[in-house]
């Protein structure tokens, strides 16, 4: 009999308790299965966010220096004993004076009066990276709440670190009931929410992909690229080939970083833009997703039963042994 190659999620764990036996037994029997994204293109997108600021102040000076030098001859012109020199010297002055407060003084004002006219604009494109940095940051607050239970994360970068999503994907049951209307188990609820924020970051770009800055641009069109593959997917997928994966989250998901990074980075730049809008008078946007500490609960919802994961691990193992028999 030919060895059957099971599609599974890659799973990223961190070094949490050890003294948690499920969760060793879960690890131990996941790394021997054949990574998911093996099935379709994954590719990573190297986003470069840093700005070469040493030729951004170079190319800025460029043009002053250029004036100085041409006042500093003209100026030099005006102190010469020749009359003619010095009448030249007099009009390049003045002209090169003039142009300087052209360009630097009416440029100025025209930049500042097209930043006020975009402000509307840029209070649109706040308002809908917000929600949706909201989404998927509360989403995983919720996640770990209510299946980790415990308060050790203090921040949304707590939150979505890779200890955290360690013990998320170990202690979290997908079969469990969201606490959700209409009601749904946390598999289709993850899965709905995950579809609704890369729905919505595309219709972000299209709406305002030309008023956003390089770096959220960036952050946006990776929520959009690194998309999950659909927990529901998998469960048909299993239904069909008669595999009896277990139900804890990372079983079904892998851990994507380069998407959890780019929702920290947009939420960073919601608290700046949200400063700098209500500094100019838009006083009508709402604050960015401020984190409140979590309360420990002894008893998640989403958490295995006891004995459950370990049961599903023994199973997985012994249903594998059986695939590698000739």
């Amino acid at each position: 009999m030919q060895q059957r190659r099971i599609p599974v999620a890659r799973v990223s764990y961190a070094d949490h308790s050890r003294s948690e036996e499920r969760a060793d037994n879960t690890i131990a029997a996941i790394k021997r299965w054949r990574p998911f994204d093996r099935l379709f293109c994954i590719c990573h997108i190297k986003m470069n966010l840093k700005k070469p600021i040493a030729g951004d102040i170079r190319d800025g000076l460029k043009l002053p220096a250029l004036f100085a030098v041409f006042i500093g001859v003209s100026t030099r012109l005006c102190f010469l004993k020749n009359e003619a020199a010095s009448s030249l010297g007099l009009n390049l002055l003045a002209g090169f004076i003039g142009s300087l407060v052209t360009v630097y003084g009416i440029d100025y004002l025209a930049r500042q009066r097209e930043e006020r006219r975009m402000l509307p604009v840029r209070a649109a494109a706040y308002e809908d990276v917000r929600i949706m940095t909201a989404w998927a940051l509360n989403l995983w607050k919720e996640m770990y709440s209510n299946s980790v239970g415990d308060a050790a994360p203090t921040s949304w970068q707590e939150v979505v670190s890779p200890v955290s999503v360690g013990k998320i994907f170990v202690a979290l049951d997908i079969n469990k009931p969201a606490k959700v209307i209409p009601s749904r188990s946390w598999g289709a609820y993850i899965d709905h929410t995950l579809q609704r924020i890369h729905d919505h970051a595309e219709k972000v770009l299209m709406r305002h992909s030309a008023n956003l800055d390089p770096a959220v641009h960036g952050a946006v069109y990776g929520i959009v690229y690194h998309e999950q593959f659909g927990i529901g997917n998998l469960i048909a997928l299993d239904r069909r080939e008669g595999i009896p994966r277990p139900t804890n989250l990372g079983a079904y998901m892998y851990h994507n970083r380069e998407w959890l990074e780019a929702v920290l980075l947009l939420h960073e730049w919601t608290r700046k833009a949200h400063k700098e809008l209500t500094r100019q008078g838009i006083s009508h946007v709402h604050a960015p997703n401020i984190f409140s500490r979590l309360e420990e609960n002894v008893a998640p919802p989403a958490r295995f039963d006891e004995g459950v994961l370990e049961q599903q691990t023994n199973v997985m193992r012994a249903w594998s042994k059986t695939q590698q028999q000739p």
